[in-house]
């Protein structure tokens, strides 16, 4: 309720029934811009991939707690309460960014869907990887619950002033989209790693 009073989304309705187990069904109901909303599709080769915070932290708290150890404050944090980017995600819309997706379920699979629907690559950069407090770089990559958003554009310096002009944190560019399908991770060091899709995986029992 507090999330939804933020940011002014009111919860109407309710279909409360009798049963064995709990089950929240949730369907949200919006309008896109004038100009259409961004989709997953659109992604060409040679844009820069940007994501805009940092990511792992909340992998790396839900691990720490299984364990009985102390997460870092501000990953729990970001585990348990996690902030819709919902002023990045219209930044990014008002700079023109060709593809955009919530990193729901990790950066490794979710951006593994843009690469999909727009029949494309990325290579990224592994150095230049925003990995969150007490999170390591697997976190970063295979973790789910991070809900930044990984957004792809043609015209990074574009993307940059939209975010200045609304106060926003810059994005960081993390990589560059391919012609050739598959992501592929580049160390530091030059080598490369083919990124295999990791993180929340959707099954149906």
């Amino acid at each position: 309720m507090a999330a939804a009073a933020a940011f002014g989304c009111p919860l109407v309705g309710g279909d409360t029934v009798v049963g064995s187990s709990l089950m929240v069904t949730v369907a949200v109901i919006g309008d896109a811009p004038p100009a259409g909303a961004v989709l997953r599709s659109g992604a060409r080769p040679g844009d820069t991939v940007f994501v805009t915070g940092p990511l792992g932290g909340p992998r790396a708290a839900l691990h720490a707690l299984r364990r009985g150890n102390g997460p870092d404050p501000g990953a729990v944090a970001r585990l348990h309460r996690p902030v819709p980017r919902l002023a990045e995600g219209a930044a990014a819309a008002e700079a023109g960014v060709s593809a955009m997706i919530d990193l729901s379920d990790g950066l490794s699979s979710d951006l593994g869907h843009i690469c999909t629907a727009s029949r494309v690559g990325a290579r990224l950069e592994a150095g230049a990887l925003p990995v969150g407090p007490g999170a390591s770089a697997e976190d970063a990559l295979a973790g789910g619950d991070d809900y930044e958003l990984c957004f792809t554009a043609a015209d990074p310096a574009r993307v940059v002033a939209a975010f200045a002009a609304a106060h926003l944190p810059p994005p960081v560019p993390i990589g560059v989209v391919t012609a050739v399908p598959g992501i592929v991770l580049v160390t530091p060091g030059g080598a490369t790693w083919p990124l295999a899709p990791s993180g929340w995986e959707h099954q149906v029992d």
